[in-house]
Parts: structure tokens; sequence; C-alpha cells
């Protein structure tokens, strides 16, 4: 067959889902294998799914706009006077000359930050901050230098390479609160350039000077605001950073949680996100109460900003240990998910389906909380006909993993409340993933209705149901599938449950057994 995107990993039991390539394979998350993780989750082939993840930004400029500006493409000797200017020992002419790069660099179009590197403006702007200078001057030049590092890594590596670092970092302790508020900005851009940076950071003690600065300076909001976002950008990337260098900041951040700021709130939130994505701080999260002040969040939020990140932490608790899970979902979890499962935005759907799919992959216990959960399942199911194709398709994976486990009065719970039409539509999809993944639940939930027959009339309802919403039809066109898998699927569903005629004799059916349940984490669900 033709190869088709999926999320199943070649971990995977039964062997026909192998035939499935990913090209997300190479971000699994590289614990997969490691003893912390969950024992029995290992006996029953559960398989943990990594998904790129809805984010924040990783850089931030700072924008200017300016009515009456001079030149919007600057000449390069235009700007290599005033690379001189700042060179002059006259403090109004450096400050004049500071303010007029700054607006360069802060223009909404096109800033001319390669022209500057290229004059060589970076080692000025090193020497000015390293010295005395007044602190108008030291604000101009820290904001520069924010503009400058949200460029591209090219630009973010010529501001490493001639010091901006350890003097970025001693600028965060400056007595004037607007340079150390710029220098928490620039370092956030610098951490949002990627992983590489992020660990010279780390290394040179950003996370730990920042945390001490955030405590003295709380009172003066514009440094929390631009230091909480650094601090998300310090913890952010894959792999993630050691806990030896980042469980420090979990106390804080969990008091940032109470900021009245709400930007504030929704960058502590993302900075936990990262930070929870590390199966071994679970613990002292549950612990420093920050999962339950998230839980209120989750409860009071109206806004999509604020929704995904306290979504995501619960969803990164939940792919912890089984003891871990339960502290969330005894604390009324699911009745949350619920109601974010029919919001009106498409990525709060897919964010819950997503976590809920993962609720499902854990103890029976936990399954039987999901069925217990008033119009949980009836809303999940109803996600099918009017969520998007994304949400569409983290429904097949929860619904696949609550008909896995073969309970019987689940697979019946499920029925009643609308699983058979919801296959059909998903079986008359054109996404293969979706395809392969209901043709599992379906072999899952025929199977119940054929032990279900066998205790009364002989007669599968739920076959016959399947038939009448015209599933067989679907049925018989997948036998022409370019998927194999997918094609030898729909021949021994068709033997099997509809006595069929026409079927294709050479298909190897030893690999078409019941399905395992599985996990995914590490952030969100994988966004188009």
């Amino acid at each position: 067959g033709n190869h088709h995107q999926s999320y199943v990993s070649d971990r995977m039991n039964p062997d026909w889902q192998r035939r499935f390539t990913s090209d997300r394979r190479l971000d699994y998350k590289k614990t997969i294998d490691s003893e912390s993780f969950r024992k029995n989750r290992e006996q029953h082939h559960f398989t943990v799914r990594k998904t790129n993840r809805h984010d924040q930004l990783a850089k931030r400029r700072q924008v200017q706009i300016l009515d009456n500006f001079p030149n919007p493409t600057p000449e390069i000797h235009e700007l290599a006077d005033l690379v001189l200017d700042l060179q002059s020992v006259i403090p109004s002419v450096q400050l004049k000359a500071a303010k007029e790069l700054r607006e360069r660099v802060s223009t909404e179009k096109n800033p001319p930050i390669d022209q500057l590197i290229n004059i060589n403006l970076l080692p000025t702007l090193v020497r000015i901050l390293s010295g005395d200078s007044m602190g108008d001057l030291q604000t101009e030049v820290t904001w520069i230098l924010t503009n400058l590092a949200s460029g591209t890594s090219y630009h973010t590596r010529a501001l490493i390479a001639v010091g901006v670092v350890p003097v970025i970092l001693s600028q965060l302790n400056s007595t004037h609160l607007e340079v150390a508020s710029q220098s928490a900005w620039c370092l956030g851009n610098l951490a949002g350039d990627g992983v590489s940076t992020r660990d010279t950071l780390l290394s040179q003690g950003a996370l730990h000077l920042l945390l001490s600065r955030l405590v003295i300076l709380q009172y003066y909001l514009p440094f929390v605001k631009n230091a909480t976002w650094a601090l998300s950008n310090l913890l952010r990337g894959k792999p993630s950073p050691p806990l030896s260098a980042t469980r420090d900041a979990l106390p804080l951040l969990r008091d940032l949680l109470k900021v009245e700021d709400e930007s504030v709130r929704i960058d502590a939130l993302w900075a936990l996100a990262h930070l929870t994505e590390n199966e071994l701080i679970l613990d002292e999260f549950l612990s420093s109460q920050a999962a339950r002040e998230i839980l209120e969040i989750l409860r009071r939020a109206k806004r999509v900003e604020v929704l995904i990140p306290a979504l995501r932490n619960l969803g990164n608790v939940i792919n912890g240990t089984d003891e871990q899970a339960d502290s969330i979902l005894n604390y009324g979890f699911l009745p949350l998910l619920a109601d974010l499962i029919s919001h009106k935005k498409t990525m709060i759907k897919i964010e819950a389906c997503f976590t809920l799919s993962n609720v499902a992959a854990g103890t029976p216990r936990h399954r039987e909380m999901i069925f217990e959960c008033p119009g949980l399942i009836s809303r999940l199911i109803q996600t099918t006909f009017s969520g998007g194709a994304q949400a569409r398709k983290e429904v097949s994976h929860a619904l696949l993993n609550l008909t896995a486990s073969g309970v019987d009065k689940h697979v019946l719970s499920l029925v009643e409340s609308g699983l058979v039409p919801a296959l059909v539509k998903m079986l008359g999809r054109s996404d293969d993933t979706i395809v392969a993944i209901a043709l599992q639940t379906l072999q899952a939930t025929l199977e119940s209705g054929a032990r279900r027959s066998v205790c009364s009339t002989d007669v599968n309802t739920f076959a016959d149901l399947f038939e009448r919403e015209g599933g067989l039809e679907l049925l018989e066109e997948l036998q022409q599938h370019s998927n194999t898998a997918i094609y030898e699927r729909a021949v021994y569903l068709i033997e099997e449950f509809f006595a069929g005629e026409d079927v294709d004799e050479n298909v190897d059916q030893t690999n078409l057994g019941s399905s395992a349940r599985f996990r995914r984490v590490g952030g969100g669900p994988f966004m188009f």
C-alpha cells in the first residue's frame, strides 16, 4: 500500500500498523522506555504519542509606529554615521544616536538588523552596557539589543559571539528599573532562539538570576511581565533542560499564577506546561498545589490563551503515573473536560479530546470515570459530526481507547450514545488515519456485539445497526483502498461479521486481532 501519515509508532502491536509511516517519528519522546514510565502501560503495548504544540511566540519585538519617520529604508552611510555618534564622548550626542538607532530597529517592517550587525554596531553596544553610562542611554541600548535578538538564529549567534549574554545578565541587576526590565525582555528573545542558546543561558545562571530578581522586583509589573515570559522560554524546547537547572522555578511560577495581570498568568502557565513535560517533576508539581490552582483557573477562564496552557499542564499530569492522574481526576477534571470538548473554539476542542484520549488510555477505573461523567460520551461522539478535521482525529483516538479494552457495558453505552453512525461518518472520511482507527474501533464494537449475541438471540445487533446506517457499503468500498492495512482490515471485518461472499481470499488475518490502547505525551495535539 501507499505511505500515509499516521500517529501510530512502529512500537505498536499489532503489526499491520507498521505500514503507516510517520513524518513525526523523530519527534517521539526520548524517555519512552524509561523505568519511571508506568510498567502496566508497557505490558499493554501502550505507546506514547508526542506531538507538536500550539504555543506562545518564541520571540517578541518591541515595535514603534512613527508618523513622520525620516527614511523607512536607511542608507548604509546613515546608519554608519549613527554608529560613529554612538561612540562619541559627548553624552547628549550618544543618547540622540542611540534613540535614532532604537527607532530604526523598532520599525514594524524590515528593521535593518543585518546592516547594523555588518557595520559592527554590536561591540559598541556591549561596551556601553559594560561601562557606567547613564540609565537613559542604557535603556536605549538594551532596547536595541532586544530587537536585534528578535531576528534569526544567525543574528542571535552574532550577539552571543560579541559577549552580549554576560552583559545582559549583569543588567538584570541594574538599579534602573527600565534597564532591568528591558534586559529581561532581551533575555527572553535570546532564550526563544532555540535549545542551544537556551542551554548557554542556563549554564551562565540566567534562570536563577531571573528568579531572584523576580522576588525583589515583584512590585514592578513591566519587569514581572518580561521576566515571566523569559522564564517560559528558558524552560521550553526539546530535549527539556535538566531538572537540576529548572526545578527551583516551580514555587515562584505557582505564585505568579495568582498575579492580577492576565499576560503574566498566561506566561506562567506556559512556563509550567514546559516544566511539567518532564514527568520527574510531577510529584513536586502536585504537592506544590499548582495543579489545584490551575484546575481553578480552568473553571473560571474564558479566553483561549488561558485555556490552552492550563489544559496542557493538566494533560501532562494525566500522562504521569496512575496515582498522579488520579490526583487530577479526583478533583473534578472530567466535568471541565466535558465542557471544553464542546467549546466553540476548535483549538480547545482538539486539546480537550487529545487529553481525554490519554485519560482513556489509563486504568480501568479511569475509563469507568469517563463513562460516569454526565454528558461526556455524548459530547465526544457529537464532535465527530461538528468538530474540524483535527478534532475528529483526536476523537477517533479517544473512541478507540474506550472500546479497545473490550468492556461490553462500555461499548453498549457508546453505541447508545451514537457510536455506530459516528463510525460510519469516520469511515467515509478521506483521512487515512481516521479511517484506520475507525476500523479498529468498529472491530472492537462488533466483537462486543458478537459476545452479546451469544448471550441472547444469536443476532449481532451492533452489526445490524452498522449495516442499517449504510456502513457495509463503505466497508465494501474500502476493500479497494490503496493502503494495504486499511483494505486488509475491511476484508477481515466483512468476512468475520457480515458472512461476506465477495472478499479477497489472499488477506493474511493473523495480525488483525484486537487493538491496544495507546497514550501520547509531550505537549498537545499535532496542529497541521
